[in-house]
């Protein structure tokens, strides 16, 4: 029996809650005992009221209220790593996220291999849940490919909305409560001799939101981006290879604008 523990971490935004624990109840989870932890980071009363609902109806949520809005979920992902039981997996989700029902059984299959210790997907953006869009890979063949450490440390193909990790892999490091804090974990999962592959198929969908990345915030972005990678790499050693880092984080249409310009 393989176990994993799920972290959702959430801030007054448990109206999409339901649709993510729904996805996760109808799963394939043959031979796994799953655990649901649900970290809220200060929100109102109205959602704490509403998980402490949800915590009554299903056992296997674990709720962590903490008391002070953090600003970030790094904290609250930290809380649930330090508290959750010992376990073999750990995956780490939104509460707008939805996952294909045969995503963990793929992920499980590849984990357990023992090649990899880092499994995440490539997303499809959603706005409107549906039955049908947790069904919606069931007949697809599974397609990935596995990140060299090389690629990992300039550009980050993974999402932490579905990332699963290895426990004893994931409890040795923590998330940073700084811009860019997904990145920067699955970097330092990589130095601690973490291997990841990423899925083609199936999809995590992910919710589309405002929050989204839009052109007026692009230029902060990459400025902040830009100050953060020349703390962690040093020097800039290529001009390629950093627009290749900011634009595979930020979107592929501004990836292929920046490759067309630097080289041709």
């Amino acid at each position: 029996m393989v176990k994993v523990n799920f972290i959702i971490t959430t801030y007054n935004n448990h109206h999409f809650l339901n649709e993510c624990l729904l996805s996760l109840n109808a799963l394939n989870k043959k031979n796994t005992d799953v655990s649901i932890y649900i970290v809220d980071d200060g929100s109102g009363l109205d959602c704490v009221s509403y998980l402490k609902s949800l915590q009554i109806i299903d056992p296997n949520i674990n709720l962590i209220l903490r008391s002070k809005n953090s600003g970030r979920p790094s904290e609250p992902r930290n809380d649930a790593l330090e508290k959750m039981e010992i376990c073999d997996y750990v995956c780490f989700l939104d509460p707008d996220d939805i996952l294909p029902i045969n995503y963990l059984m793929n992920a499980l299959f590849l984990l357990n291999k023992g090649d990899v210790q880092i499994c995440s997907a490539f997303n499809r953006s959603f706005t409107k849940y549906s039955d049908k869009l947790i069904h919606e890979f069931d007949n697809k063949k599974i397609k990935y490919f596995t990140v060299s450490k090389h690629i990992q440390r300039y550009a980050n193909y993974f999402s932490l909305s579905g990332l699963i990790v290895s426990y004893d892999l994931a409890i040795l490091s923590r998330f940073e409560n700084i811009y860019l804090e997904d990145w920067l974990y699955i970097k330092s999962l990589y130095k601690l001799g973490g291997r990841g592959c990423v899925f083609l198929y199936p999809l995590i969908l992910y919710r589309s939101t405002l929050n989204s990345l839009s052109p007026n915030k692009f230029t902060t972005k990459v400025k902040r981006f830009y100050k953060l990678f020349r703390r962690e790499e040093g020097a800039v050693k290529s001009s390629i290879s950093f627009f290749l880092c900011v634009a595979l984080y930020l979107n592929k249409k501004i990836y292929e604008n920046y490759l067309r310009r630097f080289i041709c």
